[in-house]
């Protein structure tokens, strides 16, 4: 059954969306997924400059996707929102079983 959401809230969940889809903040959110991990980890982990990480993790951060926290120089990232979680399973079931889907659409 449809849930009826204002303009407002639609424009929220849009912008959401378009906060996670880009291939670097994707590969962020699934190492979020498993653990919290600091920048310096992220960097290593996806062999990513450490201003470009933070510039995605800044992004996802003001969408509320993401939280962070200090331990003297470092700062941990974690998921906040676990349903951005179940949005990506989603997409990866759905790309299980149709894995052309992509090529059809013309994105790859």
């Amino acid at each position: 059954m449809p849930v009826n959401l204002d303009d407002a809230k639609l424009e929220a969940v849009a912008a959401a969306l378009k906060s996670v889809a880009h291939p670097a903040r994707l590969k962020i959110l699934n190492l979020l997924a498993e653990e919290e991990q600091s920048v310096s980890d992220l960097c290593r982990n996806l062999d990513l400059p450490q201003p470009y990480v933070s510039q995605q993790l800044t992004i996802l951060r003001n969408h509320g996707i993401i939280a962070a926290r200090r331990e003297g120089q470092q700062v941990f990232y974690r998921v906040l929102n676990p349903h951005v979680l179940k949005i990506m399973e989603c997409v990866r079931a759905q790309a299980a079983t149709e894995p052309d889907i992509l090529k059809k659409e013309g994105n790859l």
